[in-house]
């Protein structure tokens, strides 16, 4: 893999500026298709690819999950981040289905119970449904870079679904303890970001789209 071009995590300002109108067409887009459904692989990998495809190094890692491609051969890589390992590259497809269908499995079950579950109830579920999605794709590490970002895409975008306002960027990073809190997330410990979500929450009152 040595010919791979590098993609670091963190872009330089010029960068991020760069893609500020780009990104909040892909942030609307994502927002009004969640309302329709709850997102799947391609849904998270065209998010991927309109956000980042006039900046990535080499032009099939935007959109592309990491995985097993010999024609692709720069997407057959493991990610780390410090000493945590991300999931194997030829799980990642795998793995990110997985927690997509698990996603959606919660969150049915979250608006099955909408009519007989209490604010706190729904708080709760609520939390623990983004905070399962967003903490499984730090961990999967699904993409060469950007996960940080299509992490926080899918918090906005689903909080969007269960008629909540958001607050926190996508583009930016969140200052501290968001690190910590993901750093934990990473190593599969979701508890402190769905604590995260529900005290963010907590006072607001879910409606669901009609």
């Amino acid at each position: 893999m040595t010919d791979c071009p590098d993609w670091a995590e963190d872009h330089p300002e010029h960068l991020l500026l760069a893609q500020s109108e780009t990104a909040k067409r892909v942030i609307a887009a994502a927002c009004l298709s969640a309302e329709k459904k709850y997102p799947e692989r391609p849904h998270v990998e065209d998010w991927h690819r309109a956000m980042f495809a006039d900046v990535v190094p080499l032009d099939y890692y935007a959109g592309n999950c990491r995985q097993a491609d010999a024609d692709r051969c720069c997407l057959q890589q493991d990610v780390c981040v410090g000493d945590v390992v991300g999931s194997p590259y030829h799980r990642v497809i795998d793995d990110l289905e997985s927690l997509l269908k698990a996603v959606k499995a919660h969150g049915t079950s979250c608006e099955s119970s909408w009519q007989t579950s209490t604010a706190r109830q729904l708080a709760i579920s609520i939390a623990q449904t983004i905070g399962l999605a967003v903490g499984g794709i730090v961990q999967i590490h699904p993409f060469m870079s950007g996960n940080g970002r299509m992490s926080r895409l899918m918090w906005r975008a689903l909080l969007h679904r269960f008629g909540m306002p958001s607050e926190a960027g996508v583009i930016a990073r969140p200052p501290q303890p968001y690190g910590a809190i993901m750093a934990a997330a990473m190593r599969g410990n979701y508890g402190p970001l769905m604590a995260t979500i529900l005290k963010a929450i907590a006072e607001q009152e879910p409606q669901l789209p009609q």
